[in-house]
């Protein structure tokens, strides 16, 4: 993939033509080398941290997240139960007002015949 590309475009940067050194231009051109290693190893030890740094942040984030989405779910059966109480007491209440509105009919129903 792009590792393995990434990895032979620095190698051939190192040997200049893209063909491995022989031994004697790899000892003259040694310091550069190791340079030029210790240079490409102080980049990629400053990307790992940065990848570090930003998971580290995207773990904080993906906490803060789960711990309000358990808020939430909390907050809803709450909801949810008072809704249920307030159904009930609903129902209670129109049953209520059924009984007092029949009893008003009969009682006027009574009266219309007395």
């Amino acid at each position: 993939g792009g590792n393995a590309t990434a990895t032979m475009e620095f190698l051939e940067s190192l040997s200049g033509t893209g063909r491995l050194q022989n031994l004697s231009e790899m000892r003259r051109d040694s310091t550069t080398l190791i340079r030029k290693y210790l240079d490409e190893i102080k980049r990629l030890e400053t990307e790992l941290a940065l990848y570090r740094r930003r998971t580290k942040q995207l773990q904080e984030e993906l906490r803060d997240a789960r711990d309000d989405l358990q808020k939430d779910e909390e907050i809803f059966e709450e909801k949810m139960r008072e809704m249920k109480e307030l159904e009930a007491r609903c129902e209670k209440l129109e049953a209520a007002r059924s009984r007092f509105k029949d009893q008003q009919l009969c009682g006027d129903a009574a009266e219309d015949q007395a």
